[in-house]
């Protein structure tokens, strides 16, 4: 119908061109030439928009499938984790153990109903929540967590699972690797471009052994990569004795824009 719809304007605008410029030079050769050019240009225009399409589709189905991979890693990751410490509450404290199992599962299950790759940064921040209570009921007094926040927008769309793995490595290598413990300091300030989410913690003794925790930086730096291209940023900061994490995010992400 698009090929037809060219084909047909084309002609009509021959027609009446040459009918006001050059009548005598209107010829049936003549329109069968000029059909015959408005065909190959028309096919060549189509064809180029129909692998542009392709192209897009591609594009999007990886963005999609690359995101669900690396989705896939951390929710494991992250799940493994509370279960040791709710197998600990067990011996110890059983009601408490009883409480972070249905802690748990309403995380899940907020996690399973969110079908984008983003959430609102208040969603975020209340799952972010919900696991350090998971982790206060293990660590008790050797976790001590200070927040500092300046939010404007509540509903800013960040990416699922973009600050629980960076507090969760801070629990690990700052809290739960110390004897004496250590403060976490996690911040969450917005601009009305940007949001910065930085999450700052002391260092453990013996923390650069524990290799396989880096599977949630690595993740979280994997998928603002997929989201936003070069557009966000994550950056970590290390001294003798503190580590830090700050993630950028702008407004809009490359999925959200596509």
């Amino acid at each position: 119908m698009c090929f037809l719809s060219i084909e047909l304007i084309g002609i009509s605008v021959v027609i009446i061109g040459y009918s006001f410029v050059r009548p005598h030079q209107l010829t049936v050769s003549g329109l069968i030439q000029a059909s015959l050019s408005i065909a190959i240009i028309a096919a060549m225009v189509l064809r180029y928009f129909q692998l542009l399409q392709v192209v897009i589709d591609q594009n999007q189905a990886e963005i999609s499938s690359r995101m669900d991979a690396l989705q896939a890693r951390i929710k494991p990751h992250f799940l493994f984790n509370s279960l040791n410490t709710i197998a600990e509450l067990i011996a110890s404290r059983p009601e408490a153990a009883e409480t972070a199992v249905e802690n748990l599962s309403s995380l899940f299950r907020a996690n399973l109903k969110e079908k984008s790759s983003f959430c609102p940064l208040v969603t975020e921040i209340d799952l972010v929540k919900g696991y350090l209570e998971l982790e206060q009921w293990r660590l008790g007094d050797r976790l001590r967590v200070e927040w500092r926040e300046s939010i404007h927008d509540a509903q800013w769309p960040v990416p699922v699972l973009c600050l629980q793995p960076l507090v969760e490595n801070a629990v690990v290598h700052g809290v739960a690797s110390r004897t004496e413990g250590g403060d976490i300091i996690i911040s969450a300030l917005q601009t009305p471009r940007v949001t910065t989410l930085t999450v700052e913690n002391g260092i453990g003794v013996g923390t650069g052994n524990h290799k396989g925790h880096g599977v949630g930086l690595d993740n979280v730096q994997r998928r603002l990569r997929v989201l936003y291209g070069n557009e966000a940023r994550c950056r970590v900061e290390k001294t003798d004795d503190r580590y830090k994490v700050t993630v950028t995010l702008p407004k809009f992400a490359i999925e959200s824009q596509t």
